[in-house]
């Protein structure tokens, strides 16, 4: 957000709280998938004869190492946010 005529701190402050509000859910959702508690489902059709069809749906979890990876992005975003605040 820029407001014309705003100081340059205030946009600098700004942009700092958006890294740490951002690396922060980046940790909780990566919390969150680190655990297996994210799926989603997959359906397959396995037979169709005529206006009949027969279709498979399986519950997926996501693979743990996209929750790692959320996680360690999430804690370089907010140690940024820290570290930009200390100048």
């Amino acid at each position: 957000m820029v407001i014309i005529g705003a100081p340059f701190w205030l946009e600098f402050q700004g942009m700092r709280i958006a890294l740490m509000v951002i690396g922060i859910l980046l940790l909780v959702a990566g919390i969150y998938l680190a655990y297996g508690h994210g799926s989603y489902s997959s359906t397959q059709t396995l037979a169709q004869v005529g206006s009949h069809v027969l279709k498979v749906t399986e519950q997926k979890s996501f693979p743990r190492w996209i929750g790692y990876a959320g996680m360690a992005v999430g804690a370089v975003l907010v140690l940024a946010g820290l570290l930009r605040g200390k100048r």
